[in-house]
């Protein structure tokens, strides 16, 4: 963690350099990610680079109308899972600003590793704690033989969720403004969430972070 967060922009070239692909490559994954939402910023010049923007940098993208959320309880079969993950408190926000995007571009750089996506869908799953929390940026495997061994795997089991879907901006006061939202559902509603289970962040076609009609799901489970 604290080596990530020494050094908060890379040129391309030293990207590329560091994972071991080629400079165009490295081009390449730095624009898939820009299109899923980080907030990649790059400044051209001799001290330039790539950095994630801190959250006041990132253009606001109005919400809409919608102030309340609306679940629907789901039952949804067990799958599986194969990805990078990492744990940390709730106060190291400049550390997993930096950490996150580096696993999702990882994960884009060595997809090809793994014989057996299920989906073109990313699943973002969390285990949130009481001081820290563990994140996990995955794809559904239809099964787990031949996954490097780096790679985790996890079985998420057939169970209960109240499915929800964030629409618009990613700035965290509005995805925070959804999930306050949600509980909010919950209790109303006589729900409780499963805290021993996973939250599961779906990230399908309707992902589209630049426009006001970005959507995606959020799965919370239920006792």
């Amino acid at each position: 963690m604290m080596k990530l967060n020494s050094k908060k922009r890379y040129t391309v070239q030293e990207l590329a350099d560091e994972f071991g692909v080629s400079y165009r490559t490295m081009w390449r994954y730095l624009q898939e990610l820009s299109a899923m939402g980080l907030p990649l910023y790059s400044e051209s010049g001799i001290h330039g680079g790539y950095q994630v923007l801190p959250e006041r940098k990132v253009p606001s993208i109005p919400v809409g109308k919608q102030t309340e959320v609306r679940g629907k309880m789901i039952s949804k079969p067990s799958f599986l899972v194969s990805g990078f993950e990492f744990t940390a408190p709730y106060t190291a926000f400049g550390e997993v600003e930096v950490l996150a995007p580096r696993l999702w571009l990882e994960l884009l750089r060595r997809q090809e590793e793994i014989p057996c996506v299920n989906s073109s869908i990313r699943l973002g799953l969390s285990h949130n704690r009481d001081k820290e929390f563990t994140y996990y940026v995955t794809l559904e495997v239809e099964h787990v033989e031949r996954i490097p061994d780096d790679f985790i795997q996890l079985h998420i089991p057939a169970r209960m969720y109240a499915l929800f879907t964030h629409y618009g901006s990613l700035e965290r006061a509005h995805v925070h403004a959804t999930y306050h939202s949600i509980y909010r559902w919950l209790e109303k509603n006589g729900h409780e969430q499963d805290r021993d289970a996973l939250i599961i962040e779906s990230f399908d076609e309707r992902f589209a972070p630049s426009s006001p009609h970005n959507q995606y799901d959020i799965y919370i489970p239920i006792r």
